[in-house]
């Protein structure tokens, strides 16, 4: 099964290490193959490495694709993350 969405960061400091690493530990949870793509280039969202090398600032636009047998449900849960975290500097 392959589900596709897609998801703007809102986040002030872009996609850094405190949220991949925050997703990558979210989707752990499931078997799908889940990929982040960029400018038609796809980087593994269960890897905080490749995440990382996207290079993805405020505003920008991510593809999300999954394929597997619980896509949905890591597409569903991945696109709330995006929605919900709020990555507030603490300091």
């Amino acid at each position: 099964m392959e589900s596709q969405g897609q998801v703007v960061i809102q986040w002030e400091l872009g996609l850094h290490i405190r949220p991949a690493t925050l997703i990558a530990q979210l989707l752990q949870r499931y078997n799908a193959r889940v990929s982040l793509i960029k400018n038609g280039v796809a980087y593994n969202a269960k890897s905080v490495l490749q995440m990382l090398t996207i290079e993805a600032h405020q505003s920008d636009i991510i593809e999300i694709q999954a394929n597997g047998n619980d896509a949905e449900e890591a597409l569903c849960a991945l696109k709330k993350f995006f929605l919900e975290y709020d990555d507030t500097p603490y300091w």
